[in-house]
C-alpha cells in the first residue's frame, strides 16, 4: 500500500497515515513497525463516520476510537490518549461522544482548578 508521511497524534504514541490512491482512508498505527500493515495489530482503518468517545476518568481521561481490522475483518475499539483523540476530532470532522452527561462540566471544572 501507499502511504502519506505520518502524521503523530500522541507523543511517542500513535501515528495516522492517509492511503494514497485509495479510497481516502485513514489508518491508525503504533510505533510496532513503520507502517500500519508492518505493526503487530496490522492495518486498522479509522471509522470516520463514528464518534470518538471521550471517558474522563480520574487518571486524566482516554478516547475510545472505533477502526476497522483489516486483518480480523471485523470492527472495535482501541483506547487512545486525549491528546489524540483531540487531533482526530479536528483533523478528520469527527464526532465526540462523552461517557457520561457530566464529562464536560467535570473536564472545565478540572481545567479551572487543577
Amino acid at each position: 500500500m501507499n502511504w502519506s508521511e505520518p502524521i503523530r497524534i500522541e507523543s511517542r504514541g500513535r501515528r495516522i497515515f492517509q492511503e494514497i490512491g485509495g479510497l481516502d482512508r485513514w489508518a491508525i498505527a503504533d510505533n510496532t513497525g513503520p507502517t500500519p500493515e508492518t505493526t503487530e495489530s496490522g492495518i486498522l482503518w479509522i471509522e470516520t463516520k463514528m464518534s470518538i468517545r471521550i471517558d474522563m476518568g480520574p487518571a486524566g481521561g482516554q478516547g475510545l476510537l472505533c477502526v476497522w481490522s483489516q486483518r480480523y475483518q471485523r470492527g472495535t475499539r482501541i483506547a487512545i490518549k486525549i491528546e489524540g483523540a483531540l487531533f482526530l476530532v479536528k483533523q478528520l470532522n469527527m464526532k465526540v461522544e462523552f461517557a457520561s452527561a457530566l464529562d464536560p462540566l467535570i473536564s472545565l471544572v478540572k481545567l479551572a482548578h487543577p
